[in-house]
This record gives structure tokens, sequence and C-alpha cells, in this order.
């Protein structure tokens, strides 16, 4: 590849990874807005969500635990959910 192909494929990736992360930076921007919404009217409902918030990452990291456990002991990773209502 030539020298100035290889510069503008490489510009062409930085342009294209700058753009990504400015959509990631607006999507986290609207999902922590609308935590805050949520968080704010569950606190209005009288729901301790300090408590909420520290029970799942609670689950999520024993989760993650089960999950390592699982691959460390050679066990195909279970990605279902099995706290999902039947529905979904």
């Amino acid at each position: 590849m030539a020298k100035e192909e290889e510069m503008g494929y490489h510009k062409g990736a930085l342009e294209a990874l700058l753009n990504e992360r400015g959509e990631l930076a607006r999507l986290s921007n609207i999902v922590d807005s609308l935590i805050q919404i949520h968080s704010n009217s569950l606190q209005k409902m009288g729901v301790d969500v300090e408590k909420f918030i520290e029970n799942v990452r609670n689950k999520k990291e024993k989760n993650r635990k089960r999950a390592r456990k699982k691959q460390k002991d050679g066990d195909k990773l279970d990605i279902s959910n099995e706290d999902l209502p039947e529905e979904l």
C-alpha cells in the first residue's frame, strides 16, 4: 500500500472513530438524563434509590462472578437472564 493510501486509510478511520465517540457521548448524556428523571420520580415516591442502585450493582457483579466461574470451569457461558419475565 502506498504511503498516501495508507495515510488516507488512517485519516478516514480516525475521522470515523471521532464521529463515533461524539455519538457515544451524546447517547451517554441522554441516558444520564433519563436516569436522573427516573431517580427523581422514585425518590418522590419514597424509594431509597441509592439502595436500589447498590442492589443492582451487587446483582450485576454476582452474575459476572458466576459467568467467570463457568468459563474457568470450562462450561459454556450462559448469557441468558433467568430473571427476565417469560413474555420477553
